[in-house]
């Protein structure tokens, strides 16, 4: 009864962030041993979970499986928050709670969006009995479909996706190969010299260039020290060779060097509802636009992949 009394809290929390978006972007909060236990058995497997240890590496041999381990005492230590996905779920822990309270203030001036400090650090984990370990391994997973599906591009016309991956444990994740996609009508720029640490994301594009009014289709395989993974891909030819969106073409552009994101549209809209949301379903954003194209002003801290709506129509940015 304890854990599901938990599990309705977290969701009623949520909720909670979800319709008071307007005046919070941070859910910070201290939990119990056990909670925090609990917590970890509800998001096992979700990459966009992260177990943050802030103690020193010598204290982190001994851990909870998967935790990455950031030195609240680096130097760095503002730096390589800087570099972490902010929009993803946080739980942090130290030894006894005093480093960990004192993390989970920065990250909360950093406006990071889910924060959960355990109480009582590794000590309380111990004494309760939960299991730890000494292994350490990287693990590669998707923060973006890895089913791609290129409808109605016209023979010639190049379209694009955002693949976005995540190493979910905490070893260095290498790519090994192949460094790019040359076959047929599809081409990236996976650098397999990249290393990416615990916690971190790595983004990069797959571009689709019809040649001729054949159905393609590619299994393209990223190779890791984590294992493989593997994206599909699938371009469907429009047998008029004329885009059944090019009535209601809907593009959107990201300008995070000013806060913007651009909108355009051969349809003209009259005072018709735009919405941004977070990778988990959130309301970011909401407002009126009306017009062939709008500029909106988005000052957010948020980072990663946000989902922009207009009527029916949605498209992808990164952020």
């Amino acid at each position: 009864m304890k854990k599901l009394t938990f599990y309705l809290t977290i969701v009623s929390v949520l909720l909670t962030v979800t319709v008071l978006h307007a005046n919070t972007d941070t859910l910070i909060t201290n939990i119990t041993t056990s909670q925090g236990h609990d917590t970890i058995a509800a998001y096992y497997g979700n990459p966009n979970f992260v177990i943050l240890d802030v103690r020193t590496p010598a204290e982190y041999v001994t851990h909870i499986s998967g935790a990455v381990n950031v030195d609240y005492n680096n130097a760095n230590f503002s730096t390589i928050l800087d570099s972490l996905n902010k929009g993803k779920v946080y739980l942090i822990h130290c030894a006894s709670g005093s480093r960990s309270a004192l993390a989970k203030a920065v990250m909360q001036t950093k406006h990071f969006r889910t924060v959960y400090n355990m109480l009582g650090g590794i000590s309380g984990w111990n004494t309760a009995g939960y299991p730890t370990t000494t292994a350490v391994a990287p693990e590669l997973s998707f923060l973006t479909d890895s089913i791609i599906i290129f409808n109605d591009v016209p023979v010639g016309h190049l379209d694009s996706t955002l693949i976005t991956v995540t190493n979910s444990k905490n070893s260095a994740l290498q790519f090994s190969s192949p460094t790019v996609i040359t076959i047929g009508e599809y081409q990236t720029q996976l650098q397999n010299t990249h290393t990416l640490l615990g916690a971190r994301d790595y983004s990069f594009y797959i571009y689709y260039l019809p040649e001729n009014t054949v159905n393609d289709s590619l299994v393209y395989t990223i190779q890791s020290n984590a294992g493989t993974r593997n994206i599909y891909l699938y371009g469907k030819y429009n047998q008029t060779e004329i885009s059944s969106n090019s009535i209601n073409k809907f593009k959107v552009f990201a300008d995070k060097s000013n806060n913007t994101i651009q909108i355009y549209s051969d349809y003209t809209y009259k005072n018709e509802c735009v919405q941004i949301f977070d990778i988990y379903g959130r309301l970011l954003f909401s407002n009126k636009i009306s017009g062939n194209s709008a500029i909106i002003n988005f000052n957010n801290e948020q980072r990663g992949l946000l989902l922009i709506k207009v009527n029916s129509k949605t498209e992808k940015i990164f952020w």
